[in-house]
C-alpha cells in the first residue's frame, strides 16, 4: 500500500542525528514508492542548508533558527505568519489518509490548527528523539519538550519514543495510557555499505564526534586523556564538531599542556573514515536517547567507551557491557589506561558490537516495524 507521508522536523542542514534519521527513512519511504515530503521549520545554529533531495520534496520554512538563535521568529510564526500551518493544510488537502510523523516534539506549537482541522483526515505520529531521563529532568527553554508530550502528544494517534523502557517511564510519570506509546529506534546509518564491514587496521587515535555542547562533557574527556597521555606518548585524541564550547575546550587543552596531543578538528564530513581509522571512541553525555556516534562507531567494527547515562546506549552495549560504566572522570581514565595498555582486545569488541548493532538496527529491519505501525493505525480507522 502506498502513502503520503510527511515529515514535520525542527531543523534541516548540517549533520545533526535527527536530521540524518528524517532524510534517511523519509529517502527510503520514498524509494518504496510513497509520496514523501519533509517540511523543515528553520537552520540549526551555525549549519547550512543546501537543496540536494532528489526523491522526495523538501519546503524550509526560515533560513535561520527560530528555536535557540531568534526566538521571536518562532512567536511571530507562531502568532503571525503561521507558515507550517498554511503548507501543511495544503498538502493535507491534496492527500489521502496521509501519515504527518512530527520529528520533534515542539513543531507541535506550530501546527495545531491543521492538526485540529485535519485529525480525521490524517493520521500524526509525535516522535520524541531524547530519552526519557531528558524529557523528565529538562531545564529551562527545554522545559517545553515535557509540557508537549504531557499535553499535547496524547492527543495524537501514537507517541513514539526510541525503546520500550522511555515509553513504558512516560506513561507511568505523565499518566497517559501506555497503548498511546509505540517504540522504534533509528535504524543504521546508509553510508556503510555490507563489503566495508571488515574489521581494518586502527591507527594510535581516539576520537570524539558530536557537537561542542555542554551535555556532552567533553571537558571530562579531555581530562581523562591528560591523565594518561604520558604513559602512551605515541597515541593522540581528535576532536570532531562545532559548537559554542570551542574556546573554552581549548583554553583547557591548553591549560592542562595537552595542544599537541588533543586537537580539536571542527566539523568533519568523513565520519566513517574518522571512526575506521580510531583505536575506540567516546561518549560521556550527561544524557543520550540513542547516541547515533556510538551506532556509526560500532557499526564500523570500533568499540565506544560510553557514560551509562541512558536505557538507549545500556541497549547499544549489550554485546560489549565491558564498554559501559558508570559517569565519572576517574573510571574514564582507568578504561582508558586498560585498553590502551590492551589495545589486542578491542578487534574482538569491535566485531562483538558490530555484529549486535547490525542483527537489531538494521534499515530494513527498522523500517517494517514503521510499515506495521502504518498499517495499525489504519486498521483502528478501518482503512484498507
Amino acid at each position: 500500500m502506498k502513502r503520503d507521508i510527511i515529515f514535520v522536523t525542527h531543523h534541516l542542514g548540517g549533520i545533526g542525528g535527527v536530521q540524518r534519521v528524517v532524510d534517511q527513512l523519509a529517502t527510503r519511504f520514498a524509494e518504496d514508492g510513497n509520496k514523501v515530503t519533509v517540511v523543515g521549520c528553520a537552520i540549526q545554529s551555525q549549519e547550512k542548508y543546501v537543496k540536494v533531495q532528489e526523491k522526495y520534496q523538501e519546503i524550509l520554512l526560515y533560513q535561520e533558527d527560530i528555536f535557540f538563535e531568534k526566538p521571536w521568529l518562532f512567536l511571530k510564526e507562531k502568532f503571525f505568519s503561521k507558515k507550517l500551518d498554511t503548507i501543511l493544510s495544503d498538502l493535507l488537502a491534496k492527500s489521502e489518509n496521509p501519515m504527518v510523523i512530527l520529528a520533534n516534539p515542539i513543531v507541535y506549537l506550530l501546527m495545531e490548527k491543521s492538526l485540529k482541522k485535519f485529525s480525521n483526515h490524517a493520521f500524526f505520529i509525535g516522535q520524541m528523539h531524547s530519552s526519557a531521563d531528558f524529557v523528565l529532568e529538562c531545564k529551562g527553554i527545554y522545559k517545553v519538550y515535557p509540557y508537549i508530550i504531557k499535553n499535547k502528544y496524547p492527543k495524537l494517534d501514537c507517541i513514539m519514543f526510541l525503546s520500550d523502557s522511555y515509553s513504558e517511564l512516560i506513561s507511568q510519570h505523565y499518566k497517559i495510557p501506555l497503548e498511546k506509546f509505540v517504540a522504534i529506534t533509528n535504524p543504521l546509518p546508509r553510508y556503510i555499505e555490507a563489503s566495508e564491514n571488515d574489521y581494518q587496521e586502527k591507527s594510535k587515535i581516539i576520537s570524539f564526534v558530536g557537537r561542542l555542547d555542554p551535555v556532552k562533557q567533553i571537558d571530562h574527556q579531555i581530562q581523562a586523556f591528560a591523565q594518561v597521555a604520558d604513559e602512551f606518548p605515541d597515541v593522540s585524541f581528535n576532536i570532531y564538531g562545532s559548537g559554542n564550547l570551542k574556546e573554552t575546550l581549548q583554553l583547557l587543552i591548553d591549560q592542562l599542556g595537552m595542544t599537541k596531543r588533543i586537537t580539536l578538528k571542527g566539523k568533519t564530513t568523513q565520519v566513517k573514515e574518522v571512526y575506521q581509522k580510531s583505536l575506540f571512541t567516546l561518549l560521556t553525555s550527561k544524557s543520550e536517547a540513542f547516541g547515533m556516534s556510538v551506532v556509526e562507531s560500532m557499526v564500523l567494527g570500533t568499540p565506544v567507551l560510553t557514560y551509562n547515562c541512558s536505557q538507549g546506549v545500556a541497549d547499544l552495549q549489550s554485546a560489549t557491557p565491558e564498554m559501559l560504566f558508570n559517569p565519572s572522570v576517574g573510571e574514564l581514565t582507568n578504561k582508558m589506561r586498560y585498553f590502551l595498555t590492551n589495545p589486542e582486545i578491542l578487534e574482538g569488541i569491535g566485531r562483538r558490537g558490530q555484529d549486535y548493532v547490525i542483527g537489531n538496527y538494521a534499515e530494513d529491519v527498522i523500517v517494517q516495524k514503521w510499515y506495521a505501525l502504518f498499517k495499525k493505525l489504519e486498521d483502528k480507522k478501518g482503512i484498507t
